[in-house]
């Protein structure tokens, strides 16, 4: 399988796609002509495919709420439009629409004031004939601007390189031109990244396919980026465990401090005492009272043990209490001893 130069230019996006809002709300459908099409549980497939739908509907919707425009992400809803006269219908994995729905049944691309802004489809070997051709033809025709495929390669480290399912690479997009065909969009990999990088023109945002699956394995390697910052958008659930997270490490933290302030003020609590005991085993327990009330009436904190040590050597009791005096800015007529 070799791989394909990717040099397509990116087309502007036309306002009336990227910008404009749609106020009305879309009727869906659930009748024996328009079924909802609901897919039967065995259809529904897990693994890699699966993370990556569900990464993608809530990256999508965590980017579009950023727009403060009406907009609905859905999935597996039947899609039915006109062609050659009769109804057709097909099942995107995941359709991006400028507007939001009625109800959960199937839509009509009669009913919308727009078509949709962009589709996802992740490939599987049952359905990418269909997917590459088919559908393409059918999104294209429908006005869709942007179409994108994923290949959910299931042993990453050995194949996304190259894809496992995918012609011409694991991340495909394509763009609608002037003239209502599909343009290829600039997709390459990245050694440095160990990933494939393409740009969405629609969503503002990179397309990364990552060759190692990342560290909670929800998104199938698959992330939606911000093209400044490189920040990737993360899923609520990711962030919610990030938060509960943090709220844990902030408990422990808070702990943490509260024991070593308890441990503090009994190291200052001990050394107050073994400061006094000292004073007192010098001179006599007065000396020792006399500096508690200097530094009480003062609001003085406890001299450093090495000055203290200084003003002991002097040997006399008078001399040190002037020099705890002189510490807490008291002068000898300031300081009136009760009882004297």
């Amino acid at each position: 399988m070799s791989e394909p130069p990717m040099t397509a230019v990116v087309l502007p996006v036309p306002e009336s796609v990227a910008e404009k809002t749609f106020s009305v709300r879309v009727p869906t459908w659930d009748t024996p002509e328009f079924p909802a099409e609901r897919p039967r549980e065995e259809e529904m497939l897990a693994g890699r495919h699966q993370l990556i739908v569900v990464y993608l509907i809530e990256a999508l919707v965590a980017i579009l709420r950023k727009w403060n425009r009406p907009f609905e992400v859905v999935t597996e809803r039947g899609l039915y439009f006109e062609l050659d006269g009769k109804w057709s219908h097909c099942d995107p994995d995941i359709m991006v629409l400028p507007f939001e729905l009625e109800g959960d049944g199937a839509v009509r691309l009669r009913d919308m004031p727009q078509a949709p802004l962009c589709v996802f489809e992740i490939a599987s070997p049952e359905t990418v004939n269909k997917e590459l051709a088919q559908k393409k033809e059918w999104y294209a025709g429908m006005g869709i601007a942007e179409y994108w495929m994923v290949d959910p390669v299931s042993e990453p480290t050995e194949t996304v390189r190259m894809g496992a399912i995918l012609d011409g690479g694991p991340l495909q997009g394509w763009q609608l031109g002037p003239d209502g065909r599909y343009q290829a969009l600039s997709v390459a990999w990245r050694d440095e990244e160990r990933s494939w990088v393409g740009y969405s023109p629609v969503l503002r945002h990179e397309l990364i396919l990552s060759e190692v699956l990342h560290g909670r394995l929800r998104d199938g390697g698959f992330r939606l980026r911000e093209p400044v910052t490189k920040v990737p958008v993360r899923p609520h659930e990711e962030m919610l465990e990030d938060h509960e997270a943090l709220q844990s490490d902030h408990g422990e933290l808070r702990s943490d401090h509260e024991t070593l302030a308890a441990s503090y003020k009994d190291a200052i609590a001990d050394r107050e005492a073994l400061i006094f005991n000292l004073v007192a085993a010098t001179f006599d327990q007065d000396t020792a009272q006399r500096m508690r009330v200097f530094l009480a009436q003062a609001g003085a904190p406890l001299p450093d043990t090495g000055l203290i040590m200084t003003w002991l050597a002097g040997g006399e009791s008078s001399q040190f209490l002037s020099e705890v005096r002189r510490h807490c800015g008291l002068t000898d007529e300031e300081w009136r001893p009760t009882g004297d």
